[in-house]
C-alpha cells in the first residue's frame, strides 16, 4: 500500500513538472528554438530545432499528462527516461565545451552557467521516473487497473 501512494504522489510531482515545463516552451517558442540552437551541436540543422521546439513541448505535456490521468503510464516514462538522458548528454556537453547557455528547460530566462546543480536536478528528475517505472512494473497488472484491492 505504501507503495502505491509513493507511486502516486511521484507521478503528479513528475507530471505536472512535465506538464510546465512543456507549457512554458510553448510560451515562446522562437526562444526555444534559440535555446537549442545554443547547444551547437553541428549535426542538428535547420529545421530540426524548429521541429523539436515545436513537438518536444507537446510531448512532455501528453506525457505528464498520462502520468496522471494513469493511462499509458509505461510508455510514458519510458519516453520521459528517454528525453531526460538525451537532455542530460547535451547539458554535459554543453559543459564540456565551456558554452554559456540558457538550457531551455522551463522556457527562458537565465543562462545555465553553473552546470553541476543542473546535472543534478536532471538526476533527481530521472531517479524519481525510474523508481515510478519501477514500481509499475513491479504492480501485477490486475492491481495497477484496479481490479483487485
Amino acid at each position: 500500500m505504501k507503495g502505491k501512494w509513493i507511486m502516486w504522489g511521484l507521478q503528479w510531482i513528475l507530471g505536472g513538472l512535465f506538464i510546465f515545463a512543456g507549457v512554458e516552451k510553448l510560451s515562446d517558442p522562437a526562444l526555444f528554438v534559440f535555446n537549442i540552437r545554443a547547444y551547437q551541436f553541428t549535426w542538428l540543422h535547420d529545421p530540426a530545432p524548429a521541429i523539436l521546439a515545436v513537438g518536444l513541448p507537446w510531448l512532455e505535456i501528453f506525457c505528464g499528462l498520462a502520468l496522471i490521468v494513469n493511462r499509458l503510464k509505461s510508455g510514458a516514462l519510458v519516453l520521459l527516461i528517454g528525453m531526460i538522458s538525451v537532455f542530460s548528454v547535451a547539458v554535459s556537453s554543453a559543459w564540456y565545451r565551456g558554452l554559456d547557455i540558457e538550457c531551455g528547460c522551463f522556457g527562458g530566462g537565465k543562462k545555465t552557467g553553473d552546470y553541476l546543480p543542473h546535472l543534478i536536478q536532471n538526476g533527481l528528475i530521472l531517479a524519481g521516473l525510474v523508481a515510478v517505472l519501477w514500481l509499475v512494473l513491479k504492480t501485477p497488472r490486475s492491481q495497477a487497473i484496479g481490479q483487485v484491492e
